[in-house]
């Protein structure tokens, strides 16, 4: 690097030092603002990803050690829900002699499997989210195909959150 990029680094770097001298100086009120149960509470969300779920219960442990105020958890994109879909059987299918379709209908069965296995896991993840949270709430979002970023996802968020 030159000497300009250098300088331009330190001054960079030196206007956070105001900045965290204020959040040091503020860091008990917001601690005392934090602790505020009818104002602030946590609401901790996690995917069911083990490293996820490890994260949050270190985060909901340090809230406890803090005196935080904890509302519940957020099991997201979660198949938790999925208890209502109905295996795929031969039945369904028009012409259950033809190997195409037998074919496909093995295929989509292994993938139900996978879900199904997927739900037990799932539910019992979120049991023992309620367990550990006590009084607070543990509630799923539903993973929903091609994300939360359009209004279809989010009213079935919204859906899922009225049914619990």
């Amino acid at each position: 690097f030159g000497e300009q990029t250098y300088g331009d680094m330190q001054e960079f770097f030196g206007s956070f030092g105001g900045i965290l001298k204020i959040i040091n100086s503020n860091a008990g009120k917001m601690l005392d603002l934090l602790k505020d149960e009818n104002d602030v509470a946590f609401l901790l969300v996690t995917s069911p990803a083990k490293s996820s779920v490890d994260d949050i219960s270190d985060f909901r442990e340090r809230t406890v050690e803090m005196g935080l105020p904890c509302a519940g958890f957020v099991l997201n994109r979660s198949q938790a829900l999925g208890a209502d879909r109905a295996f795929p059987t031969l039945e369904l299918l028009p012409d259950p002699n033809a190997t195409p379709a037998v074919s496909g209908l093995e295929k989509l069965q292994a993938l139900a499997q996978i879900e199904m296995a997927e739900h037990e896991q799932h539910q019992r993840l979120l049991a023992q989210l309620s367990q550990r949270m006590g009084s607070g709430a543990a509630i799923v979002t539903p993973t929903i195909p091609g994300g939360a970023n359009e209004m279809a996802g989010l009213l079935s968020i919204t859906q899922s959150f009225m049914e619990q």
